[in-house]
């Protein structure tokens, strides 16, 4: 606690020790053009309609107007990306990640900060990225392993943060005790942010009881999981020493407590509290001039984990682990005529330590001795490049490559990743495009060798493969924007779970053993109507299947369809926005629901500027107040509103 109050208190010295110095800046208006530009899709900028894959760039002011507090809540409204939580406040159960989900592929979702891949032991947490610390994201779908490794099946999410000198202070309240704050400063040097995200209890969440059984006084009882408070706050700083040079420090904090509760017997009532603490910090120091850029990165993550049964608190289990990342990525980008080649090299170390003391009699409170795994490394090498040729009349080749290399605890593996694009421009205002190339993932560290009471570990899995195919239409129509796109995925050696016993229990273990496919096509139109109105509308059809082994029949594995649309409106003073996505039917990972129906995302916003600095807004969020259920057997929150001040100087 005493950290964490340095920490606020420093940055609240900084903010006012800038003062007078702080310039401010309007925020620029929305692009809707196809002149968009990105960074992510090719690792340099590239205009939309000379881009070959389904690129997705979504402003910092945009992001702000969605009336949404982090990048997770923000992007489940863009056509195409599916976003998932288990309990309340976009976090899952245990775990607290968000699940990000492109083209079907479960874990198949790269998530990168400035182009620095940030996923932690295979999930991504954009629940803990503020909106107002991000300048914009791209989201590219489709592999995008050729040029950033591991984990990017679905596509490629990349959230760009903010280095201008916008000043702003937010403030808000809502129901189900939700609290929300930030503040943010800076000038042509230094900029500086702190936000502050905290949701009430929710109660009990979960649509079935758990099958398994907890032990209270000998007798046993099925059990409900009910969520607690949660907290999460986001605090940063960067810094431009020159025009090349700058670093970027960010720090992220994640605090919220689960709940069992005896099913259907409140004489016993709550039976076991859990609590999940989980810190991130990500620093980056980057170099870029004349096409050569230079990354050093460092990324840690520790979670703490106490938990304890109610009749005997004195007796406490828990998990720890700590996860380290560092390393360089270095590029170079040559012009060759009217030729681009780019050649890349990276260097990343990978750490992981995990240790805990679990229960050994649930009744009595009696603990097993503890546990601790050792510390685990890998190191990974890359060599990566491409070759972008302009044959001329519109039409343009890129022949790209990745070598990797892990070296590990149980051995080395290394792979090789080809991908060809060709981009046809019909004209100023129209483009295809066809994508082909290989991804694979990396098994996680806690896949590899971590073990509990629910889980053995398997030093033996190897990495997953698989190929990307794609065709894709792109057309400005007027003011706004068309596009299409076609794919066929194909993945194997998946890892998947199975049950073994160990020491006569029952656990579960990954296992390389699953095959993925999925054909599908992706439709989008967006449009600036006029000065005032805007709207947009896009989905995805697919047909995503899954079997756990070469002898198992093909199963559905996520839903066939999902449709977004939404507008916004904007006067003098007045704004209103309504965003809403539709999820199709699915079939649950959770065993005791084996069908999901509809789900129904909604959210309403009303903004009105007081003046050229002070605005007050009201967001509404499950609009229709629906039961949706998760994948895993928990209902959404239902409906819940906020009400926020924003001062921007």
């Amino acid at each position: 606690m005493m950290k964490k109050s340095k920490r606020i208190w420093l940055l609240a010295c900084v903010l006012g020790a800038m003062g007078n110095s702080i310039v401010s800046a309007e925020e620029a208006a929305p692009v809707y053009m196809l002149d968009t530009v990105n960074v992510t899709a090719q690792a340099y900028e590239k205009k939309e309609l000379d881009t070959p894959a389904d690129v997705t760039v979504v402003t910092g002011q945009e992001l702000q107007a969605s009336g949404r507090e982090n990048i997770a809540q923000a992007l489940k409204y863009e056509p195409g990306i599916m976003v998932s939580a288990m309990g309340p406040h976009d976090q899952s159960w245990i775990t607290g990640n968000t699940g990000v989900n492109l083209r079907g592929v479960t874990g198949g979702t790269l998530v990168m900060i400035d182009g620095i891949p940030v996923n932690w032991n295979g999930v991504s947490h954009l629940d803990m990225i503020p909106v107002g610390a991000v300048e914009k994201v791209e989201v590219v779908k489709g592999g995008g392993a050729v040029l950033y490794g591991s984990s990017a099946y679905g596509g490629v999410i990349n959230v760009i943060t903010r280095k201008d000198g916008q000043g702003s202070v937010r403030l808000g309240a809502g129901s189900d005790g939700q609290r929300v704050g930030s503040v943010a400063a800076g000038n042509n040097k230094l900029r500086v942010f702190y936000s502050y995200d905290r949701m009430g209890d929710q109660g009990i969440m979960t649509a079935v009881p758990s099958s398994s059984m907890k032990t209270v006084n000998g007798k046993k009882y099925k059990y409900d999981t009910g969520f607690g408070e949660s907290k999460k706050q986001a605090m940063g700083i960067s810094y431009r020493f020159t025009d090349a040079l700058s670093a970027s420090y960010m720090h992220t904090e994640k605090k919220y407590s689960i709940e069992y509760y005896a099913h259907r017997a409140p004489e016993v009532g709550k039976i076991q509290h859990f609590d999940y603490k989980d810190k991130e910090d990500f620093l980056n120091l980057s170099y870029d001039r004349n096409d050569f850029s230079a990354n050093i990165f460092y990324q840690e993550r520790s979670i703490d984990n106490p938990d304890y049964y109610v009749h005997n608190p004195v007796a406490r289990e828990w998990e720890t682990s700590k996860q380290r990342y560092w390393g360089t990525d270095l590029k170079k980008r040559f012009f060759i005529g009217d030729d681009t080649a780019l050649i890349g090299a990276l260097y990343k170390r990978e750490s992981y330590v995990d240790h805990n003391q679990k229960f050994k009699n649930s009744n009595t409170g009696t603990l097993r001795d503890a546990a601790k795994f050792g510390t685990f490394i890998s190191d990974n090498y890359a060599i990566y490049g491409s070759y972008e040729h302009d044959f001329g009349h519109g039409m343009a080749g890129i022949a790209s490559f990745r070598w990797d290399a892990y070296h590990t605890e149980r051995g080395n593996f290394d792979a090789f990743l080809p991908q060809v694009q060709i981009n046809k421009k019909l004209n100023d205002k129209e483009s295809i495009y066809i994508n082909v190339g290989k991804s694979f993932r990396m098994p996680t560290m806690r896949q590899l060798y971590y073990s509990s009471g629910m889980l053995a570990a398997n030093p033996n899995l190897d990495p997953e493969y698989g190929w990307n195919y794609e065709a894709g239409y792109k057309k400005q129509i007027g003011r706004g924007i068309l596009k299409a796109a076609v794919f066929h995925i194909h993945l194997n050696d998946m890892i998947s779970s199975r049950k073994i016993t160990v020491g006569g229990n029952t656990v579960a273990q990954s296992y390389n053993a699953a095959e993925y496919k999925n054909t599908g096509v992706e439709l989008s139109y967006s449009v600036q109507a006029n000065d005032q109105l805007s709207w947009y509308v896009g989905g995805i059809f697919g047909n995503p299947k899954k079997k756990n082994t070469a002898a198992s029949t093909w199963k559905e594995t996520y839903s066939r369809w999902q449709l977004s649309t939404g507008a916004a409106w904007k006067g003098d003073k007045d704004e209103v926005s309504l965003s809403l996505a539709w999820i199709g039917n699915r079939t649950s990972t959770n065993s005791n629901i084996q069908d999901i129906g509809l789900m129904l995302n909604s959210t309403f916003l009303y903004t009105h500027h007081i003046n050229d600095v002070f605005s007050a807004s009201l967001a509404v969020d499950n609009i229709f107040d629906r039961d949706n259920l998760t994948d895993g057997g928990y209902y959404s929150e239902g409906r819940n509103y906020m009400v926020t001040v924003d001062y921007k100087f």
